[in-house]
């Protein structure tokens, strides 16, 4: 699905300059494009607009050619991991990676499997039955991870948003996932945007790069 941002501007109540200025982008379908640039940019608010967990002070967004501004949540059909990601801290691995597809009505049998497919591709099979409250923060990270995986895998949603979603996990591991996301992402077609500052990242996985400066598309 293609994406749009037109004449976007956001200002919070506290602070009278805006974040974003004037943000105008356009991303084809089943492109991945990376946003980066210095922190306190305005990127993750970028992907916040997008997913419709903040709203735009001016302009319009759209999905697929179709004005989404207003739409819920629920209503826009992305997934995303955020920077500061949760988990359910008294279920398992496996209860919050399947967690999402019980949500959709998917049957036990199609979640399991999915769910063990994606955790042997980011070594959490061990894991599964860990408590998740138990977990180093890159373990839960994965897991976050995972649990977009899955849902993809299993419901492809319209976009996917990835808000830093490596940090803390050493270069082999982070290097490893990165692939797998660019391969699931290139198999699947899913239009994706990829917020991070590591250009090594960037490398593996973005077909465009995208750099916002004081909120200001540069």
């Amino acid at each position: 699905m293609s994406v749009s941002f037109k004449n976007i501007q956001k200002i919070y109540s506290n602070n009278s300059k805006p974040i974003i200025r004037n943000l105008n982008l356009e991303i084809e379908n089943g492109e991945f494009l990376a946003l980066t640039g210095p922190s306190g940019s305005g990127k993750s608010t970028v992907l916040r607009m997008l997913a419709g967990l903040e709203s735009a002070t001016s302009g319009e967004i759209f999905i697929d050619k179709k004005k989404v501004t207003k739409l819920s949540p629920r209503e826009r059909n992305i997934s995303m991991v955020f920077q500061q990601f949760s988990l359910y801290p008294y279920m398992s691995v496996a209860k919050n990676m399947a967690f999402p597809l019980k949500i959709l009505g998917i049957n036990n049998s199609e979640i399991k499997s999915n769910v063990e497919k994606v955790a042997q591709e980011l070594e959490l099979t061990e894991l599964l039955d860990r408590n998740s409250q138990f977990l180093s923060s890159g373990q839960k990270r994965r897991v976050a991870i995972g649990r977009a995986l899955v849902r993809i895998i299993a419901k492809k949603p319209k976009v996917f948003l990835l808000d830093e979603p490596l940090a803390n996990l050493d270069v082999k591991l982070k290097s490893k996932i990165c692939l797998q996301i660019a391969a699931l992402q290139r198999k699947l077609k899913i239009t994706t945007i990829y917020v991070t500052h590591d250009k090594a990242e960037i490398l593996q996985t973005a077909d465009r790069t995208v750099v916002l400066n004081k909120g200001v598309l540069q």
